[in-house]
């Protein structure tokens, strides 16, 4: 869920309507790991300091990024 969230702020799918969709988009840009960081961090700080969930929502925005393609 949290890698499917990333990758819709990121652009993915249709435009994202929330009330706080200006400013998590803009954390949801750049270099993949440091968005997702960024990303954890606004929805929750023990979430983004996690560093096993960052990297299964690395892992999975990928293969999410991946299906996209095809």
């Amino acid at each position: 869920m949290l890698a499917a969230w990333v990758c819709h702020l990121r652009g993915a799918g249709v435009a994202v309507v929330d009330v706080r969709a200006e400013e998590l988009s803009a954390l949801a840009g750049g270099p993949l790991s440091e968005a997702v960081r960024r990303v954890l961090d606004a929805l929750d700080p023990e979430v983004g300091a996690d560093g096993e969930v960052k990297a299964t929502v690395i892992e999975q925005c990928h293969a999410l990024e991946g299906a996209g393609a095809r």
